[in-house]
This record gives structure tokens, sequence and C-alpha cells, in this order.
């Protein structure tokens, strides 16, 4: 598990391997412990608003109809929904120009 501390605000709890295919996404690595700035918040916010696009329009493309006519979609946790603790709180950072420091529990 990874937890994410912004000041006052609760704090985000994730899998680690969530945690690390999020941070792929923003060009990050994840570390023992470390900090997210403000200023590099923004860019990794980002960076996940156009992976949640591409994931979204990867979904659509692969909506199907079966033989009977019933639409037929993946069935899977999004990006949109893996990232939405994390990215609730790294607007809040921005939003109140504050770092995030995480650790692994």
């Amino acid at each position: 598990m990874i937890e994410f501390i912004l000041k006052d605000f609760p704090h985000v709890s994730m899998l680690k391997s969530s945690a690390e295919e999020i941070f792929a996404i923003i060009g990050r690595k994840v570390d023992k412990q470390g900090a997210m700035l403000v200023e590099d918040i923004k860019i990794y916010l980002n960076k996940l608003q156009n992976a949640i696009f591409e994931d979204e329009k990867y979904l659509q493309e692969i909506e199907k109809v079966d033989i009977n006519g019933k639409l037929t979609i993946e069935h899977r946790v999004t990006l949109k929904q893996k990232t939405f603790p994390l990215r609730d709180l790294m607007e809040n950072a921005v939003k109140n120009q504050e770092s995030i420091i995480y650790n692994i529990l």
C-alpha cells in the first residue's frame, strides 16, 4: 500500500501496483517515500487527463454488438475510476498550492 498525504485533506491509500501504474503514466518512479511538488502536480494532472481520454476512447472502440443485438463491453475498472482518489487529492493540492508527500506502508 502507498499512502498519499496532503495537509488538511483525508489521506489517500492505494495498492502499490495501482500507484505504479499511475506513476508510469505521469513519468515518475515509485520510491519508498517522496513528494510531489505543486508545480509538478499540474503537469501530472494533465498527463492523467490525457491517459483517461485515451482509455475512454479505447473502451468506446471495443464496445460490440453480439449476434442477438445486445451491446457488450469489457468489464474492468477504468483508469478514470482507478485514479479518482489521487486525482482529487492532486486537484486540492493545486488549489491550495501545497505539495503531496507519499510513502509505502
